[in-house]
């Protein structure tokens, strides 16, 4: 789970973040890796938003697992776009003319609590 929002308006490639595990891994029916331990993620490409009613885009990976035997990799990935406004800037030009160019898209969020999905590719420990 990301802890707290990161969106393309302020994050860079390379920007690591802090990550939660919201359910117990299980391994031979034992919690292998509990609620609540710490990962972490970074980010792996932005593009801004922009004029013309162009959408923000962020894409992050996980790292890995901070558990008390070490660090545990991890893979996956995560991808996010903000809400384009192509249509909206055709009206926005003729409300505003030239201007309405201006008007921009959002920008694209992970999102405080939000679910990452993970994988593992060894057991921790092994």
């Amino acid at each position: 789970m990301v802890l707290r929002e990161i969106t393309s308006r302020n994050a860079h490639p390379g920007d690591r973040f802090e990550l939660r595990v919201d359910e117990p891994i299980f391994i031979n029916g034992q919690v292998a890796v509990p609620v609540g331990t710490r990962a972490w993620g970074e980010v792996i490409s932005v593009k801004a938003n922009g004029a013309v009613g162009n959408a923000g885009r962020l894409a992050a990976r996980p790292m890995y697992l901070d558990l008390p035997q070490g660090r545990v990799a991890l893979r996956g990935s995560l991808s996010e776009h903000g809400q384009g406004y192509g249509p909206g800037v055709a009206m926005a030009v003729v409300g505003f003319g030239i201007f309405g160019l201006l008007t921009a898209g959002d920008s694209a969020r992970l999102k405080g609590g939000q679910s990452f999905t993970a994988y593992v590719d060894a057991a921790p420990g092994t």
